[in-house]
């Protein structure tokens, strides 16, 4: 994804760099599952832009939780990959932190 959008579009880099951070952050890697929840702070809020009207340029911390079992084995998580899917397993749930 990284290299398509550096190819494709003139992006600023810390703009990129954050796309890359809530791409890495959302998609969940089993090996980091026990890391979470996050909390990341962002420069840009890309939610707000992307999901509302907010500005683009707004910071934003952004709460990440995996709501699984953060120990599962990696037959398990595999299979709750296909199985699961459609209930966005091995997808982090993000919202604002601090927003109610």
């Amino acid at each position: 994804i990284e290299d398509f959008l550096r190819k494709e579009y003139t992006i600023e880099e810390s703009l990129l760099n954050e796309l890359m951070i809530l791409q890495r952050n959302f998609l969940i890697d089993y090996n980091k599952a026990a890391t979470y929840p996050r909390i990341i702070k962002f420069n840009h809020d890309i939610l707000g832009y992307v999901q509302d009207t907010n500005d683009l340029n707004d910071t934003a911390e952004y709460f990440f939780e995996f709501p699984e079992d953060k120990n599962m084995s990696l037959a398990r998580f595999c299979e709750q990959i296909f199985f699961a899917r459609r209930r966005n397993f091995g997808k982090a749930w993000v919202t604002k932190h601090g927003v109610n």
